[in-house]
């Protein structure tokens, strides 16, 4: 999510965004790392530098990449087991 600040902010400040905020989102503000901290009890907050004009948002979860991976995988192995249990006796009966 890109957050365009026009006109830019003459001193440092916080801009609250309306998303839920999670430990995984990172910020950037003009290319370099922003704070990002929850605000107003449940939404993302970044901290923003005086002069700043674009505000970078990117959700980045490690839990839900690992859960990705192993859903993958799991599902990759079913789908081998099915296909052995179909091959294996047509050529057991074939043999």
């Amino acid at each position: 999510m890109t957050v365009t600040l026009d006109p830019a902010p003459p001193q440092p400040g916080y801009l609250l965004i309306a998303e839920n905020w999670y430990p995984d989102w990172e910020a950037s503000a003009d290319g370099r790392p922003a704070q990002v901290l929850r605000g107003d009890y449940s939404l993302i907050t970044v901290a923003v530098p005086a002069g700043a004009k674009v505000v970078d948002l990117t959700f980045r979860s490690k839990l839900y990449e690992r859960g990705r991976t192993l859903t993958i995988a799991s599902l990759a192995a079913l789908l081998i087991a099915l296909l052995a249990a179909v091959v294996l006796p047509r050529r057991a009966s074939h043999g």
